[in-house]
């Protein structure tokens, strides 16, 4: 009898698990999370958006370039190195979307390359012709080139403006300055008019989460941004491939100044996609959704607390940085390295924990072994 007892119990349990388990269906995707929405509200409300108002601050930089051309002023010189300042910082929220159309122009690599190579610049001056698209020209282009046109040729505006006006390199200057303005005109156009024409409806479509998925492309691009910050905006320069000794010339924007405002802007860029919504812009669909729809944990708590809490952590330390960064480096590398260390926090946080929850795999590959 009580083997019998024992026999019955366990039918029982049996019976249960398979009744459970016959009432799943057994085709629901395990990834609880709507991967539609998603894609549907980074390309309408966060992606496109960033490149055309991409697209209207180069047209702006291109009238004020053409203003100066025409009469060169301290006034217009002044407009035009506005005009540089907000395009860069608009390309910051579109440094994260290298893939589709951004990736099959390189566009990252003909906008962003930096330090300028002010040697090559010269000989492309001296000659007074040129081909942008050489292997040779990578580094003379794109707006860390235009930050050593505009402010690097003297102490100040007047000085650059004497440049601009010396009988020897007036025309050619201003015929070069001209022609990066022009080249990243004509590629922020080609990627902007992509995305609006055809390829965000391609990006809504592919909601797999396979390699070449857009939520596979999106994940990759955005954490290859991140660390691009990391290494490239602040490791490099703070002397972290070279033993502790820094190199301040390897700043983004030596000649402005403008290199931490730049690292806040790609920051912001890039957890646009995360929150579903630039700052500032209505709140949409995120990765965060993802992470919460799918009860993504982190410790005791979740993952989207402990992303966002570290975001925050990093964006203050990057403003907690004194500017120039090429004199923070030197005279006060203990803010940097502070930035550095929040930067690496997040990475780890985003490229293992958010790329696992979401069931993403990392194609990419870094040389600093994280």
């Amino acid at each position: 009898m009580i083997m019998k007892g024992k026999t019955s119990i366990w039918i029982f349990a049996i019976v249960a698990i398979l009744v459970a388990s016959a009432c799943k269906d057994p085709g629901k995707d395990p990834l609880e999370y709507d991967r539609g929405a998603l894609t549907a509200n980074l390309a309408d409300n966060v992606i496109l958006p960033a490149y055309t108002d991409l697209l209207t601050d180069v047209n702006a930089l291109q009238v004020a370039q053409g203003n100066f051309r025409a009469q060169g002023s301290v006034t217009t010189l002044d407009a035009l190195q506005l005009a540089w300042q907000d395009t860069w910082l608009g390309w910051k929220a579109c440094s994260a979307y290298e893939f589709g159309p951004a990736a099959s122009v390189s566009l990252r690599l003909a906008l962003n390359t930096f330090p300028s190579d002010t040697v090559q610049i010269w000989q492309n001056v001296s000659a007074g012709t040129w081909d942008l698209n050489l292997a040779s020209n990578i580094d003379a282009r794109g707006f860390p080139a235009l930050d050593y046109l505009l402010f690097g040729l003297g102490n100040d505006d007047s000085a650059v403006l004497t440049r601009y006006q010396a009988p020897a390199d007036s025309a050619r200057l201003q015929g070069y300055l001209a022609a990066l303005v022009s080249d990243a005109q004509t590629l922020v156009s080609g990627v902007q008019g992509q995305w609006s024409s055809g390829y965000a409806a391609t990006f809504k479509a592919s909601q797999g989460t396979d390699v070449g998925s857009s939520t596979s492309l999106l994940v990759n691009a955005v954490n290859r941004d991140l660390e691009l910050i990391k290494q490239a905006s602040l490791g490099i320069p703070l002397g972290k491939e070279t033993f502790g000794t820094p190199l301040p010339g390897k700043v983004e924007a030596p000649y402005s100044g403008l290199s931490e405002a730049l690292a806040i802007a790609q920051l912001d860029g890039i957890m646009a996609a995360f929150w579903g919504h630039a700052p500032g812009k209505p709140d949409g669909y995120g990765l965060d959704d993802a992470l919460i729809a799918l009860e993504a944990a982190y410790g005791s708590g979740m993952l989207v607390d402990a992303i966002s809490a570290q975001s925050a952590a990093a964006s203050a330390a990057l403003q907690a940085m004194p500017d120039p960064l090429d004199v923070a480096v030197v005279n006060n590398p203990t803010s940097v390295d502070a930035a550095y260390a929040e930067i690496q926090k997040l990475v780890v946080l985003m490229k293992a924990d958010m790329s696992s929850a979401l069931s993403i795999l990392i194609t990419y590959t870094d040389s600093d072994g994280d």
